[in-house]
């Protein structure tokens, strides 16, 4: 009888370590993944000529430009309901938004310190501050392939990115990266409203070497009206 326990007993031993080893090899799998995502787009950070187009089907969400060249940044934000438009230029030691809209238009300046490094306009889902933070990105994140377009993409699931800010209501989330680049494509968030849901869709287009000196040119200053000049803050 206790050599037929036994027998049980080192069955049920060798079926827990299989899935546990099949478990710590999936989840080595997608730490590999994850880590060299973001090693692949850090080489595009470290570019100096970046254009970046953010768009979503949200009524409430703003078309946002970005460009990146000789250590200027350059923000283009499309305000909907306000019929507005914010344009940010963010030098070393100075920042200047033009604010436009209907029937106003309105400079601020403010002196900043330090200097810009590697462009940061480029939106990381796999990022890692911490160790610990790369595990729990690793542990809680679902990942698949899927062919888009003729390309391989990645596609992370989870409500537990640190990357993410998620809407409250937030049921689902899936973001989709291009394996050869590290560059997300899109992100389609599935968000809970009363009895029923929808899907926001935020999507990413890229130019690299193409944004000319005519782009990061300022808007004509005398024709707005400065609200507000100040030091550091």
């Amino acid at each position: 009888m206790k050599k037929k326990n036994w027998k049980i007993r080192k069955k049920v031993l060798v079926v827990l370590f299989i899935i546990f080893f099949a478990c710590l090899i999936i989840f080595a799998r997608k730490i590999i993944l994850i880590s060299r995502l973001e090693s692949k787009l850090g080489e595009y950070e470290q570019k100096d000529n970046i254009y970046v187009k953010v768009s979503s089907n949200d009524s409430n969400f703003a078309t946002y430009e970005k460009y990146y060249k000789n250590g200027v940044q350059k923000d283009v934000i499309y305000l909907k309901e306000k019929e507005a438009k914010v344009v940010q230029f963010t030098y070393p030691e100075q920042r200047k938004v033009f604010l436009e809209g209907p029937d106003y238009k309105i400079l601020n300046i403010y002196e900043e310190s330090g200097e810009n490094g590697s462009s940061p306009i480029l939106t990381s889902y796999t990022d890692s501050v911490t160790i610990s933070e790369l595990l729990i990105n690793s542990i809680t994140s679902n990942i698949k392939t899927e062919v888009i377009e003729g390309k391989l993409y990645y596609v992370l699931s989870g409500l537990h990115n640190s990357n993410v800010l998620y809407h409250p209501n937030t049921t689902n989330l899936k973001i989709y990266i291009e394996k050869e680049t590290g560059l997300t494509k899109k992100v389609i968030e599935t968000i809970q409203i009363n009895q029923g849901s929808y899907e926001k869709i935020t999507t990413y287009e890229y130019g690299f070497g193409t944004v000319t000196t005519e782009d990061m040119q300022e808007p004509n200053q005398a024709e707005y009206v400065l609200e507000k000049q100040s030091g550091l803050f």
